[in-house]
């Protein structure tokens, strides 16, 4: 659990920024071409060995996303950015969550007491970037939030383990 979170916090996030943002976007080169929310979150994915087919769950609504990719008792609906706040209050470092907003998806995690959004930011079409949470303007434009600890889906992390 911890090791697949740092290889995305640590490296493969990293390898992504600067990607550009396209609504059609699906390239699988980072920094090449252009990226959709959803194909971020199901590309980097599969780039770690996670065994899904990209397309089918970047086409997906977020809720859908999250529904398959995270641990299905841990889901939470938020409906502001100070609830959203607090949950990520009681979340450990590291943990990788999947976040989806009224149209958007991305990741989230807490690294030395601070809360990060990793997305394919629309906004101005910056494209991958890896946001504070707090600053996000994404995050902040949201009416709802759907979010997931993949990180704590122990189905996923043992298929993982076993190459399966």
């Amino acid at each position: 659990e911890a090791y697949i979170s740092r290889i995305l916090i640590n490296s493969i996030f990293q390898y992504w920024c600067g990607t550009t943002w396209d609504f059609n976007g699906y390239t699988e080169i980072p920094r090449q071409g252009d990226v959709a929310c959803g194909y971020f979150v199901s590309t980097t994915l599969r780039d770690i060995g996670v065994k899904l087919n990209r397309f089918k769950v970047a086409q997906k609504a977020a809720s859908d996303i999250i529904a398959e990719l995270c641990d299905p008792r841990a889901i939470k609906r938020l409906t502001s950015f100070a609830s959203l706040r607090e949950y990520l209050a009681s979340v450990k470092d590291n943990e990788l969550l999947i976040v989806g907003l009224d149209n958007h998806v991305g990741f989230m995690y807490k690294k030395n007491d601070k809360n990060y959004f990793a997305h394919s930011n629309y906004i101005n079409r910056k494209g991958v970037e890896v946001e504070i949470a707090e600053n996000s303007i994404a995050l902040k434009n949201s009416n709802i939030y759907v979010i997931g600890s993949f990180s704590g889906n122990k189905q996923i992390i043992r298929n993982w383990l076993n190459g399966t």
